[in-house]
């Protein structure tokens, strides 16, 4: 496979800003419209619907990250196995969310909403891992 030089290859900062910002302002928006159209008072019991939001985008930002050629080229064989790995780990933690989601009291602690968000950004960050693996290993 045929790479750029490294002097005119991407940033890993533009990359992963094209990957994930547009969705995630699309999130922020969706939260927005949320917050405004909530009947009740926006709380603590919204988090794991966030950070199943964000799960989602991890899943979903699989397909630009695994179709990078640097991410291609830097795992070589083992690149298969990482492109099945990555998504089934986040949608493991969806499904984990959504047995939280489907066991979730009406009042929910700070610690369970806490526990939801974390698992949320850990969607987030498994499928971020292989493009900072595949740039510091290039």
């Amino acid at each position: 496979m045929q790479l750029q030089s490294p002097e005119s290859a991407p940033s890993i900062a533009v990359f992963l800003a094209e990957t994930y910002g547009v969705p995630l302002i699309a999130a922020g928006i969706i939260l927005i419209l949320r917050m405004l159209a909530e009947v009740s008072d926006f709380g603590l019991e919204n988090c794991i619907d966030i950070a199943m939001d964000w799960a989602v985008l991890g899943v979903g930002a699989c397909g630009a990250i695994f179709d990078n050629p640097y991410v291609k080229a830097s795992f070589g064989e083992a690149y298969g196995i990482v492109t099945v790995m990555t998504p089934l780990a986040v949608v493991l933690i969806l499904v984990i969310m959504t047995l939280m989601k489907q066991r979730q009291p009406k009042r929910v602690s700070s610690r369970r909403a806490f526990a939801s968000l974390f698992l949320g950004a850990m969607g987030l960050w498994i499928t971020v891992l292989p493009v900072i693996w595949a740039y510091n290993h290039h």
